[in-house]
């Protein structure tokens, strides 16, 4: 029979714990981080950070879109697009829409994107402190 051993059980034990415990102060700081308002990083600033952080993730997202579809499938299947999306009607049905989208939308959005950038807006009113 084999020995039992309490101090690798309560080794284990607070190994685990020590572990839940840092999982929880890493979210609990997370959390803060989410929740926290900077002060110093003007709202003006902040907007246009996001503007510019969206026009490139959807610019990006465009850019895949198209690569996937006019570069990687076609190769991959070694057809054309055409015939991948008459032979897979369910492919095509969601592609056909979302190419259309993304060689039409870019260029307008972007620029729609920017001027809204570039609009000069009065900083709305700070929160109760």
């Amino acid at each position: 029979m084999r020995a039992h051993c309490p101090s690798v059980k309560t080794e284990v034990r607070d190994t685990h714990q020590a572990s839940r415990l840092r999982t929880q102060g890493l979210r609990r700081h997370a959390l803060v981080l989410l929740l926290r308002t900077r002060r110093a990083v003007s709202t003006g600033k902040r907007q246009r950070r996001r503007i510019f952080l969206l026009a490139g993730a959807a610019l990006t997202l465009d850019a895949f879109l198209l690569w996937l579809s006019f570069g990687y499938a076609p190769a991959h299947f070694e057809t054309h697009l055409p015939v991948i999306v008459r032979q897979l009607p369910d492919v095509g049905f969601a592609l056909v829409p979302a190419l259309a989208l993304a060689i039409l939308l870019p260029i307008p959005r972007t620029l729609w994107l920017l001027s809204r950038m570039l609009q000069e807006r009065p900083a709305p009113p700070d929160a109760v402190r």
